[in-house]
């Protein structure tokens, strides 16, 4: 939270959007590093992805985060 453009971003989003600016008050907004993630899609019903985070090696503000077929 000490980005200025961050700050902005999420001041713009709280003022278009009732649901973002109370999940963001929640905290229902939270970084997540890894770990399962699971999404319930209309046509498909949930689906479970394994969530891998990695950060570029140089580039510390930059990170790849890939959602994986989760195995069964």
């Amino acid at each position: 939270m000490d980005d200025p453009d961050l700050r902005t971003l999420i001041s713009d989003l709280s003022q278009q959007s009732v649901d973002f600016a109370r999940c963001w008050e929640m905290h229902g907004v939270l970084a997540r590093e890894g770990g399962l993630r699971t999404f319930n899609y209309r046509t498909d019903g949930f689906v479970s992805y394994q969530q891998v985070s990695l950060t570029i090696a140089g580039w510390p503000d930059f990170r790849l985060t890939m959602l994986l077929p989760a195995m069964s």
